[in-house]
């Protein structure tokens, strides 16, 4: 993968596929990435990066127009070349309660093939925890409107790692302007109350006036890119990038789409994200590039189908 991209979201903040607002929008979540009032779906996403790679992610959906599963593979297409395969699970309530990622084929192996992220709800159908098998436990907390405003992070794997932290959101109408992110690990047995790996981070956004496909419960991983997880024995972690939500991108908690991105806190990894639209009649984006501390690290190309 690029170099950029991958520096711009290697220690990044762990989210979540999307919560619930108070808006009418969420009240029913939308299961279907793309625009309800249209009728029009998401189809592909085609990623172009600056090594000239390129991976096409194609979307299929079930017989109740749920996100089924993603098929994501590197062009030209060949027997060696890798493949990806996330696949989404629902409740009687329509609700994604599962996605997993499998790496079906890959050159040369690696030794950690898939991530899976788990999803429970409250009464009132906000998201309650995200459990990401192979990082976090997330625990998420909300306003008197119904909005998330902020998180806390606990570690449920094994290797002798305490894991910490947590962050909070403030928002301008249904855009998350400003959001924190506070992560430690310490291991036990070492020193006590001494972090073995920790950051701090601020970020702040500003946004388009039109449609985010992916404003809701979505996971959409960045085919490419190997799943995050925390290093044993190490304790270091490592979240990579996606397109949206997961947990290491807060762009599905938004209903319009970002523009800039500012990151503060990682002394000179700081960085400047700048993204770029064409878009449809329907006012869903067809091209995103983004630009990271100037340069460019990323160009999407977004297909739509009705339905």
């Amino acid at each position: 993968m690029a170099a950029p991209r991958l520096i711009q979201h290697l220690i990044v903040f762990v989210l979540f596929g999307g919560l619930m607002f108070a808006c009418s929008d969420h009240l029913n979540p939308s299961i279907t990435p793309g625009s309800r009032d249209v009728r029009l779906r998401v189809k592909t996403i085609t990623e172009e990066l600056p090594n000239n790679k390129t991976w096409v992610s194609q979307f299929s959906y079930d017989a109740q127009g749920r996100l089924a599963f993603i098929l994501a593979f590197q062009t030209p297409d060949s027997s060696v070349a890798r493949v990806e395969r996330t696949t989404y699970q629902y409740n009687a309530q329509n609700q994604l309660t599962q996605a997993q990622r499998r790496i079906v084929t890959r050159q040369p192996a690696f030794p950690l093939d898939e991530e899976t992220l788990i999803y429970t709800y409250t009464a009132t159908g906000q998201v309650a925890t995200l459990n990401s098998t192979s990082t976090a436990l997330l625990s998420f907390n909300y306003g008197v409107d119904n909005k998330p405003t902020g998180f806390t992070r606990s570690y449920i794997g094994t290797g002798g790692l305490r894991v910490s932290g947590g962050g909070g959101f403030s928002y301008t109408e249904n855009n998350v302007t400003a959001a924190s992110d506070r992560h430690s690990i310490i291991r036990l047995g070492g020193p006590p109350n001494t972090p073995d790996f920790g950051y701090s981070l601020q970020k702040t956004f500003t946004y388009d006036d039109k449609v985010n496909p992916f404003f809701g419960v979505f996971f959409i991983p960045a085919p490419g890119v190997e799943p995050s997880f925390y290093t044993i024995p190490s304790g270091n972690y490592v979240a990579k990038y996606t397109y949206f939500g997961g947990i290491s991108n807060v762009l599905t908690l938004s209903k319009n789409n970002v523009l800039t991105e500012i990151t503060n806190g990682l002394g000179s990894n700081s960085t400047s994200s700048v993204y770029q639209y064409q878009y449809n009649a329907a006012n869903l984006p067809t091209l995103r590039t983004t630009l990271t501390n100037g340069s460019p690290t990323e160009t999407l190309r977004f297909e739509y189908e009705t339905y």
